[in-house]
């Protein structure tokens, strides 16, 4: 529904689509991403969406390069882990509570 890249974060992407979503009246949304991400892609999408009564459902598309069982054991598994919670922590203090 975007087209071409409209955004290069998960916070603008969610909120070019927001756009979309309300202009057509949807309910409810699916947010599919990497199973590493999931987690701050939902924390964004429930704060893009807060006031909108949005429902959100996730799918995890998983990374046969990341085990969730035993990430930590691999040094890619480290490294995505750890971005992501910089991430989470990006998010919370720029987009969240600064409210850029």
């Amino acid at each position: 529904i975007l087209g071409e890249a409209v955004a290069t974060s998960t916070f603008d992407e969610l909120k070019a689509a927001r756009d979309i979503i309300l202009r057509n009246n949807f309910k409810s949304i699916i947010v599919v991403t990497g199973d590493y991400h999931m987690r701050r892609a939902l924390i964004t999408a429930g704060w893009v969406f807060r006031k909108d009564g949005i429902v959100i459902y996730n799918i995890c598309a998983h990374s046969q390069d990341f085990k969730p069982a035993r990430w930590w054991l691999y040094e890619k598994g480290i490294r995505d882990v750890v971005f992501e919670y910089l991430g989470i922590g990006f998010y919370l203090a720029y987009h969240f509570m600064l409210g850029k």
